[in-house]
């Protein structure tokens, strides 16, 4: 026994029926509502839903392996076929970013080369695997081309705003970056926490610990090492 759901995740509105029913209905409420997102979920017994269609302002597209590949509905005319006519295929991952978080004072406070991090860390998300996104402070230099210590800012600028949240640290024996999860996606089963929601100016919502390089700083002198010579001084004995 199959059957299938169609829920829009900003209203939380449900509709439940056949698969062409809740595609129509999902196209007709975004047609009132065009700031929503609809999901079609299919629920069969014993088994965890899936989803199999997402519909937007922008169109429908099913999906098989969401990050796999693909398939846009052309309108709600033709969304009852598993191929429908009218669509086009793009291989490939693609990631999203809700208009919400675009919008959101956090996302518009960002720097430019923190919002460019912000959609590697959107690249790189899995459903599988959201808490173990990594990406170190050497790539990030390479991928936005940046300084070091620019790289080493934005991490703290994209947790601070409630974007990403650190959950290992880095292992420089084993040879591991930073471990991350971004907080717009679900975790592990669980809802996204979407701190981002609530960030104010000045605020720090994802504290990341400092790195161990910054912790082993000593402001001791080494043994046998001397101060510089200013004129008319001597070096100490």
């Amino acid at each position: 026994m199959k059957s299938y759901i169609a829920h829009d995740k900003c209203s939380g509105a449900v509709y439940g029926g056949g698969r062409t029913a809740c595609l129509h209905w999902a196209f007709e409420h975004v047609k009132q509502s065009p700031r929503s997102a609809v999901n079609i979920l299919i629920v069969r017994h014993k088994a965890p839903a899936r989803i199999i269609a997402e519909v937007a302002a922008e169109g429908g597209f099913w999906v098989f392996f969401w990050w796999s590949h693909g398939i846009k509905l052309a309108n709600s005319a033709n969304c009852g076929g598993e191929r429908p006519m009218g669509v086009y295929k793009q291989e490939g991952h693609y990631l999203r970013l809700y208009d919400s978080l675009i919008n959101s004072a956090a996302y518009r406070d960002l720097s430019s080369q923190a919002k460019c991090l912000l959609v590697e860390f959107a690249r790189i998300y899995r459903p599988n695997r959201n808490g173990d996104l990594s990406i170190s402070t050497r790539q990030a230099m390479k991928l936005i081309r940046i300084s070091d210590v620019t790289a080493g800012r934005i991490f703290y600028e994209l947790a601070a705003h409630g974007f990403i949240k650190q959950t290992l640290c880095e292992s420089w024996t084993h040879g591991k970056a930073r471990s991350f999860q971004i907080t717009w996606e679900p975790s592990n089963g669980r809802e996204p926490t979407n701190e981002w929601l609530h960030w104010e100016p000045g605020a720090n919502l994802c504290p990341l610990p400092m790195k161990s390089a910054h912790k082993n700083k000593s402001s001791t002198l080494k043994e046998g090492a001397r101060l510089p010579i200013k004129i008319g001084q001597t070096a100490p004995n």
